[in-house]
């Protein structure tokens, strides 16, 4: 071989070589280039990992939280019943009340007619009591005139008899004493008489 060949191989080899350096640098820049996306890779994975289970946890909550409401749910269910009929009862009650509250309506009208009634024999009644007053004061008056006149007529009469009566009472006051004395002295001689009668016997 001749030198100007070899020299070309030695320059091609090391055109080579130098290409073949520069493409090992390329391929371990790239190399630390995939490293370093696959340690970012792995941190994402483990993130991804890390949020999964969060989000598995999150799930279940929720569906611990979807039970609870369905709980929460069937009870309000339950609940809703139970005011319905309540509510059912009520609207009875309340239908009840209203048919009463016709009925005591219905009274108090016939009340108020009867009370009515009642003012208007009251009403007749007062007429009637008035007459009767006024007709009670004039037969007083009547009766009191008429005494009157019989107080003028026969007073000096009544001052007369009341004069004989005061007189007969003052003689039968005489008369009464009188006769005290006279049972008096007759009690006295009983005693003696009695004492005659005990010496009588002693002897």
């Amino acid at each position: 071989m001749a030198d100007n060949e070899i020299k070309e191989l030695l320059i091609d080899l090391k055109d080579a070589q130098k290409e073949t350096f520069k493409r090992l640098d390329e391929l371990g820049q790239k190399q630390e280039e995939t490293t370093k996306r696959l340690d970012e890779f792995g941190q994402k994975q483990e993130e991804t990992a890390k949020r999964i289970d969060e989000l598995g946890q999150k799930q279940e909550e929720t569906a611990k939280r979807i039970d609870e409401l369905g709980q929460k749910q069937e009870e309000t269910f339950k609940r809703l019943d139970e005011l319905g009929q309540k509510q059912e009862e009520t609207v009875k009650r309340l239908d009840e009340l209203g048919q009463k509250q016709e009925e005591t309506t219905k009274r108090l009208d016939e009340f108020g007619e009867k009370q009515e009634e009642t003012f208007k024999r009251l009403d007749e009644l007062g007429e009637k009591q008035q007459k009767m007053e006024k007709n009670l004061l004039e037969k007083i008056n009547q009766v009191s005139l008429a005494v009157a006149r019989i107080e003028v007529e026969h007073g000096e009469k009544l001052d007369i008899l009341l004069d004989v009566v005061t007189g007969h009472t003052e003689k039968f006051n005489s008369v009464n004493k009188r006769v005290e004395k006279c049972e008096k002295r007759l009690d006295n001689h009983d005693d003696k008489i009695y004492a005659l009668n005990s010496a009588v016997r002693a002897y």
